[in-house]
């Protein structure tokens, strides 16, 4: 039965973040209760991306419209090495750093 509070106790509190974060946090900058108008249009700005690097694209900006998402993004994401080798890393580091408790008791006991 432990076990199962466990579950319940780490559980609940991540649902209801999940709910209420769902709700309250905005969709845009223009949204934002708690920017004032010239936070908002740095928000605004900062969220325009210019594109210096792909020399056909050069000078073009494109703006964020806030909807729907961009499948070419999330592939050009997936192709990315850099990503891989990040996640690759912070694979080996939760393992290394989870494992630490269940054989640290044996290794101390040798």
């Amino acid at each position: 039965m432990p076990w199962r509070l466990l579950f319940l106790l780490e559980g609940f509190p991540s649902l209801i973040t999940g709910i209420c974060a769902y709700y309250f946090i905005p969709d845009s900058p223009s949204d934002a209760s708690f920017l004032n108008r010239v936070q908002k249009r740095i928000a605004r700005q900062r969220l325009l991306v210019v594109r210096d690097d792909d020399e056909e694209d050069a000078g073009k900006a494109i703006h964020y419209k806030g909807q729907g998402l961009r499948w070419g993004e999330v592939w050009k994401a997936f192709a990315d090495a850099g990503n891989w080798i990040t996640a690759f890393i912070f694979s080996l580091s939760n393992v290394s750093f989870a494992s630490m408790p269940v054989f640290l008791p044996t290794i101390i006991d040798e």
